[in-house]
């Protein structure tokens, strides 16, 4: 959660602590203000523009975190939500249906028809929304759509247990035709209630709304659903009506309850070290993405807004099965990262096969790929490729690195491409090239660091070409002085990268228009690591070699000029 995030959520509990305060204290006690009648006038119009401010203070609060989470991808669905509600609400104020006989006063401004205050369908989205979100979370497969609308429109009545003896009972903000037995209000307006919420989860589901509410982190929406609940359960609390109160609560344990023995069900991954990566990534995957795939996540910005979310789902996959192995502590035994690896293999696989994995990400990412075409060999490819990084590693020539970076980088070049429709065999194999020749970048960059967990994918033939081995590398970074065959050593697997770079720029300009600029710029910018670790000497046993955000901006452009160059020339040969 960025601090935006969490001012927006300390804003809207501050204005509604102090509201609901101010209640209890004044409005439970009037006869204070004869005490102070300087604050006679002031609670007066507080009391009367309160709930107005509140309502506008949650919209804004929500369409500020959804503006910056997905721009305004939200605002059709918000539109149409509005409508159906006013609908709902001018026939209740009109004829009684669906929530009985009732008027609003008043208190809560100007009215659609004289009927309807503007802000009470606006209110409705703003309800509608997180209780959506929590209800996806809950129930993520497709085939689970009934449980998922009828929890979210449980999840919005609930609300609606304290906020009518709030409004209406504690205050008149409206008022019935009809007495009832909770509180003055009929029972047959939580049929209303449950009747409008259902067509409005409807018509989020139906126009897909899990597009854009899957970029929300579901805890931000759960505190806020509570800080919007806040104001009419505290409200009644400092009143005293505990009935509603409890009424309120045991309705929302009821629902946690249920939802918790029912994921209790699903299978779990035993992620343990990587599970810190893993809560981070499901809090908020594209930040996830930022801090972690620093070069990548640079050139992502250039995809489609659809397109960026899957590839920030690929990247978690990849990111969190290596930190099954890399996050382990170094005195894990390799058997139990081998176990971990079979359990977290058997879950992708059932979230490939359509089966809930328990993880509502993983089941999205590999449904998608797999209606994308994606063989099953290329996921299983990965996983291999991750599973030769447990215990010391060595590895003996360029044909078995080859066979390695294929499995960990060729792997998620190909995947990019089923999922950008492209499935052409000459591209097929430049996207290896290109996976290849950024695990080779990898390699070279991180020698160092790749030592310390008794790893060393320098092939073992040419390090004795040259005269070297474990030994040596110990020794140069221990003292930091590299020797002259060390520098040529690395120096030739970096020109093993840039032939592979290159013939990826064969296949860059023939990808769709939509997503090759955001392809070109990923290749230069981490090809780019290589004139840095030229710049700092080749030292990678002491040091990691980066790019800076401005070097990062330069190699964009020449990619960019690069590109498009290489598209007018394929385009004149066409002719």
């Amino acid at each position: 959660m960025s601090r935006f995030d969490r001012l927006l959520l300390y804003g809207l509990y501050g204005f509604t602590i102090i509201a609901v305060a101010g209640f209890g204290i004044f409005g439970r006690h009037p006869e204070l203000l004869v005490r102070w009648p300087e604050l006679a006038a002031f609670y007066a119009r507080s009391f009367a523009l309160f709930a107005r401010v509140h309502v506008l203070l949650t919209a804004f609060v929500l369409f500020a975190y959804m503006g910056r989470r997905v721009g305004g991808r939200w605002v059709p669905a918000g539109l149409l939500v509005y409508g159906v509600s006013l609908l709902s609400e001018t026939l209740g104020t009109t004829y009684g249906v669906p929530f009985g006989t009732y008027g609003y006063t008043t208190l809560l401004g100007g009215k659609w028809f004289g009927r309807v205050p503007y802000l009470i369908p606006l209110s409705w989205f703003v309800m509608a929304v997180p209780c959506y979100v929590l209800a996806r979370a809950a129930f993520s497969e497709r085939r689970q759509w009934p449980a998922r609308l009828l929890l979210a429109t449980y999840l919005l009545v609930a609300w609606d247990l304290s906020l009518d003896p709030a409004m209406s009972y504690l205050t008149s903000y409206w008022t019935w035709g009809e007495t009832g037995p909770y509180y003055g209000m009929p029972l047959i307006n939580l049929a209303g209630w449950a009747l409008t919420g259902l067509v409005i989860m409807g018509v989020l589901e139906a126009m897909r709304a899990f597009r854009w509410t899957e970029a929300f982190s579901v805890q931000w929406m759960a505190v806020f659903y509570g800080a919007v609940l806040l104001m009419p359960l505290g409200m009644v609390a400092v009143a005293g009506l505990w009935g509603a109160v409890a009424a309120t609560v045991a309705a929302l344990g009821l629902a946690g309850s249920v939802v918790w023995l029912i994921r209790r069900r699903r299978p779990r991954m035993d992620t343990k070290g990587a599970l810190p990566a893993r809560d981070a990534f499901e809090e908020d995957g594209t930040r996830f993405f930022a801090a972690h795939a620093r070069s990548f996540s640079f050139a992502a910005r250039l995809f489609p807004k659809d397109f960026r979310r899957e590839v920030v789902l690929l990247y978690g996959f990849c990111r969190l099965t290596d930190d099954l192995v890399d996050g382990a502590s170094t005195q894990v035994a390799p058997e139990l990262l081998q176990k971990r690896l079979d359990r977290w293999q058997r879950q992708v696989r059932m979230a490939y096969e359509g089966r809930p994995s328990g993880l509502p990400w993983l089941d999205r990412l590999m449904q998608r790929s797999r209606q994308a075409g994606l063989p099953w060999e290329v996921v299983q490819a990965l996983l291999d490729g991750v599973r030769q990084d447990i215990g010391p590693v060595r590895v003996a020539s360029y044909e078995e690195l080859d066979r390695y970076a294929y499995r960990v980088g060729s792997t998620v070049g190909v995947w990019m491409c089923y999922l950008m429709g492209v499935r052409m065999p000459r591209l097929l194999a430049r996207a290896e090239a290109l996976g290849r020749a950024m695990q080779y970048t990898n390699i070279v960059r991180d020698v160092g660091e790749d030592l310390q967990r008794d790893r060393l994918y320098l092939p073992a033939d040419r390090m004795a070409a040259y005269g070297l081995d474990l030994a040596d590398l110990l020794r140069m970074q221990q003292t930091g002085v590299l020797d002259p065959s060390y520098v040529a050593l690395l120096e030739e697997l970096m020109q093993q990268a840039e032939r592979d770079y290159e013939a990826a720029w064969e296949a860059i300009p023939a990808l769709p228009p939509r997503v090759r600029g955001a392809i070109a710029v990923a290749a230069e910018v981490y090809r780019g690591i290589h004139a840095v670790l030229r710049q700092n000497h080749y030292d990678n046993l002491t040091r990691r070699a980066y790019t800076t955000l401005p070097e990062k901006i330069g190699l964009s452009v020449a990619a960019l000029r690069r590109l498009r160059r290489a598209v007018l020339i394929t385009g004149m040969q066409a002719l």
